[in-house]
């Protein structure tokens, strides 16, 4: 391994970056790959635990990595854990005790098909015990995890099924001991995929969130309580490409989330954001981007009522490859403070945490190496109108195709520019491909679907052979 070197000036080997204060470090082996995700504070030695995978070399094996580092960001020590076939990492979390860590992530077997991983660690990075949930008909991966009470811990990620050779929405509890209480996946025909989970306390649920590709990449919200009974679902935009890469909650029990999305205008991606009341019912969402590219990958709640959000952009820098940044916005995703790094390589920032202090650290992968990024708030400077917000209030959300409740019917009219229509293609479900009974008429080139029996309000699905439509019941 290459010995890991630390910038503090604004302009060194390659990188710039805007600030009064910033440190960069950046390691990894010299010949290798990395992709580094997030870190963790480690009070029990004074700095952190930080996470992802690397290749020693080209002929080398994957292994997940824990480094520890200080607060002054040496890389005191490493801990690689190694599989048959590329790893791919997914978050750490420290647990209720203080002294133990829980990643995730998932590897490749020969076959083809993934396995999905937890591990427990101590705060020296030292291996507790795993779990591996193979699926042996198709794949598995976990994205993250989340502490919920009495010492629970919930995962989302995704599992292939045996009735779909795509991917579902995956979700379970465990004990505090690691055995699981109960799972759950959620899927249509599509590729579905869980990114975010947290323990809502207000709603005592977990607040899962991800992609519905299976309703055009539909930006999916869920609640599921602790006995695994679903609460309801919400799908929240209809873009034409999405991901929804993290959820966070506020001390008031407001969600949050973020990820990417194409606009209408498109074809750049803009960071997409999501907002709920503390009942968990969303309030508004939008898109926040500026000229060029970018996606939110990590996301804090500030006590200042204020969001920052960290991921990659090319708006800061036209012309170069993609690159980390950090903005810094109000809960009504206006404009704020940012800092960026510039290189001639691509960087994202996957991760972001605070030390006691207040410091703020992104983390992640840059040309090909693991970066942990430290600044403070005050070296961030004015975002002058380099991003901007396109917010869409929930209740104006519209299906991509042509259906419409008709109230005084108490049925969605379904209209098809097709001449010859088989009856037969049709059916309705609910998001979790749950089987809806209902009742059918056809007048000229309409089609009335009405649910029997009456629907509460909420969102659905209408197949049409393989293609499906989201269908709003206010």
């Amino acid at each position: 391994m290459r010995f890991p070197f630390l910038f503090s000036t604004c302009l060194y080997a390659g990188f710039f970056f805007h600030g009064t204060y910033a440190q960069l470090r950046i390691f990894g082996p010299d010949q290798g790959f990395c992709q580094g995700r997030n870190m963790v504070w480690n009070a029990n030695q004074n700095g952190f635990l930080f996470f992802g995978a690397e290749r020693a070399d080209a002929n080398a094996s994957d292994g997940l990595v824990v480094y520890h580092i200080d607060t002054q960001l040496t890389a005191l020590s490493k801990r690689t854990f190694l599989f048959p076939g590329p790893a791919f990492p997914g978050t750490i979390q420290p647990l209720f005790n203080g002294h133990s860590f829980l990643a995730c992530g998932g590897y490749y077997l020969p076959s083809g098909a993934s396995v999905g991983l937890l591990l427990w660690l101590d705060d020296q990075g030292d291996t507790l015990k795993t779990n591996s949930f193979p699926v042996f008909f198709g794949s598995s991966s976990i994205k993250r995890i989340s502490t919920g009470p009495n010492g629970k811990i919930g995962l989302v990620g995704y599992r292939t099924s045996t009735q779909n050779t795509s991917s579902d929405i995956w979700i379970a509890q465990l004990d505090s001991t690691g055995n699981i209480e109960w799972e759950r996946t959620l899927g249509g025909p599509a590729n579905d995929v869980g990114h975010g989970i947290r323990w809502h306390t207000a709603k005592q649920a977990w607040a899962i969130s991800g992609d519905f590709e299976t309703s055009s990449y539909g930006n999916y919200l869920a609640f599921i309580d602790s006995q695994g009974q679903w609460l309801n679902d919400t799908l929240i935009s209809d873009a034409n490409a999405n991901g929804n890469y993290v959820l966070e909650i506020d001390q008031s029990g407001q969600i949050f989330m973020a990820g990417e999305s194409t606009t209408n205008s498109g074809p750049a991606f803009d960071v997409f954001l999501v907002a709920t009341n503390s009942a968990g019912h969303v309030q508004r969402w939008g898109y926040l981007g500026g000229t060029g590219t970018e996606a939110g990958f990590a996301l804090i709640c500030s006590a200042d009522d204020s969001l920052i959000i960290s991921g990659y952009s090319t708006t800061f820098y036209p012309g170069l490859p993609i690159n980390p940044y950090v903005a810094k916005v109000d809960k009504s995703f206006s404009g704020g403070r940012y800092a960026s790094l510039s290189g001639s390589g691509i960087g994202i920032a996957y991760g972001l945490t605070r030390d006691p202090s207040q410091f703020l650290y992104a983390t992640g992968s840059f040309d090909q190496k693991h970066f942990v990024w430290k600044l403070s708030e005050d070296s961030l400077v004015d975002l002058d109108g380099q991003f901007e917000a396109l917010l869409t209030n929930a209740s104006s959300i519209k299906s991509i195709l042509s259906v419409q409740w008709m109230a005084h019917k108490m049925a969605w009219e379904l209209m098809l520019n097709e001449q010859a229509f088989d009856p037969a293609r049709l059916s309705l479900s609910d998001l979790r491909g749950n089987a809806l009974e209902y009742n059918m008429e056809i007048h000229a080139a309409s089609i009335f679907i009405r649910p029997q029996p009456h629907l509460p309000s909420g969102i659905y699905l209408i197949g049409l052979g393989n293609q499906w439509i989201k269908a709003i019941k206010p």
